[in-house]
């Protein structure tokens, strides 16, 4: 049997072979961070279902986008 094709990039991933799988992204967004040593830059990376965040060229994680205008998001908090 074939296994089904990942709907995302995993993670560790390069951002080449995610390129190459998934085609060019909607928008690349602005690279945030780098301002000191220890804070690497993150790059985020925008698909019609998903954002991947990339450290140095790898997939560190993946988020999905909101379902649908009508989905509603987590209640607010009780005062």
């Amino acid at each position: 049997q074939e296994k089904p094709a990942s709907a995302a990039p995993g993670r560790g991933q390069s951002a080449a072979d995610g390129a190459a799988h998934f085609g060019a992204p909607q928008q690349k967004l602005e690279p945030r961070g780098g301002q000191k040593r220890q804070w690497p830059v993150i790059q985020r990376w925008v698909y019609p279902g998903f954002t991947v965040y990339f450290e140095k060229s790898r997939v560190i994680d993946v988020v999905l986008n909101k379902a649908s205008a009508e989905e509603i998001g987590p209640k607010p908090p009780i005062r």
